[in-house]
């Protein structure tokens, strides 16, 4: 397909271990064609002494990588008072990960958009979405709780969230920059400013804006790096998703982030306490409700964004004769394969 050409020229994608350590015969219902499958089936090793772990471009660690690209500035690592053990396990998880994942950055901060073109660099924007739902899987399969669920329904959260996941992570690298330095910008996964008035298309302009309001909705909310990633475990673990057979331990798991969130909501609540008297005043919470609240409330706007953004893309690859996604991961995720439909 067009947008599994260009991927594969701008960078040979692999994901953690290549080795495939679960069979089909032990998974009957999952097909082997499916790249979603195959990611799901592989066993995550990282050896101590990789390569990966270190930052070869300035011999830096790659920790300190990760505390500058994904946490909020005030934020200590090394604080972990009144911090909810479940939300500092899940810290934990997450900083391993991340330090395995900086080649993989390195390598899509190298993807150019540009959107003066008349179709919006539309086969690169794919292509830059293939490979963070490559990245998503692989966070999440290797995240606490989600390697004790079944593959198959493993396979079933993740093509039911992995939308939201993906914004989530892009309001929340967003947050992470100064406001004042990315106004009427969308902050790019590969780092690059795109100015939403370069947009030519009046779909995805007004798709671009209601996504910035989310944005902007939750730097008002001053969320920080615990309740972000515990937002992110929230969606993936859906006990409504159609078809899962573990329900009761997803929404075990579920119950124990919940309230692990409420916790620590309380005890860090950060919002503004000063009066809000503009046209916005009614999307965003006050700070007299409880911030677990003011956070879960912006679940919708964030589902409302990337149903939107699935419509577009589908639309897209409608365009391109269903060809554009064909093969890729991202097509799968948008579409589905029949076998697991």
């Amino acid at each position: 397909s067009p947008v599994g050409q260009i991927s594969s020229k701008l960078l040979d994608y692999q994901i953690s271990s290549p080795t495939t350590t679960v069979t089909t015969a032990n998974n009957p219902s999952l097909n082997t064609s499916s790249i979603l499958s195959t990611l799901t089936m592989q066993q995550h090793t990282m050896p101590p002494n990789d390569p990966m772990n270190t930052d070869n471009h300035n011999g830096s660690s790659s920790l300190y990588f990760y505390n500058h690209q994904y946490l909020g500035q005030n934020y200590d690592m090394n604080e972990t008072n009144n911090i909810p053990e479940i939300l500092t396990k899940l810290i934990e998880s997450d900083q391993a990960y991340r330090c395995t994942e900086v080649r993989y950055i390195e390598d899509i901060q190298q993807i150019h958009i540009d959107l003066t073109r008349d179709d919006g660099d539309i086969l690169v924007v794919c292509s830059l979405l293939d490979k963070l739902c490559f990245l998503m899987v692989d966070w999440a399969r290797q995240s606490l709780y989600f390697k004790d669920i079944q593959i198959d329904n493993q396979i079933k959260l993740l093509k039911a969230a992995w939308i939201e996941i993906l914004i989530i992570d892009l309001i929340w690298k967003q947050c992470q920059q100064p406001k004042e330095t990315c106004v009427n910008c969308i902050v790019s996964a590969n780092g690059q400013l795109l100015n939403i008035n370069q947009i030519q298309n009046p779909a995805v302009k007004k798709l671009a804006e209601r996504y910035l309001q989310c944005v902007n909705d939750f730097r008002q909310l001053q969320w920080q790096y615990p309740e972000y990633l515990a937002l992110k475990y929230l969606v993936l673990f859906d006990p409504d998703v159609q078809g899962v057979t573990e329900s009761s331990l997803i929404e075990e798991v579920q119950e124990k982030i919940t309230n692990a969130l409420g916790e620590y909501t309380t005890d860090h609540n950060n919002t503004s306490s000063t009066s809000n008297t503009s046209s916005t005043q009614s999307q965003v919470p006050t700070n007299e409700q409880e911030k677990f609240a003011c956070i879960l409330l912006k679940l919708p706007d964030v589902r409302l964004v990337g149903n939107d953004l699935k419509k577009l893309l589908q639309l897209i690859d409608r365009k391109h004769d269903g060809k554009l996604l064909d093969g890729c991961l991202l097509g799968e995720m948008l579409n589905g394969l029949q076998s697991n439909n």
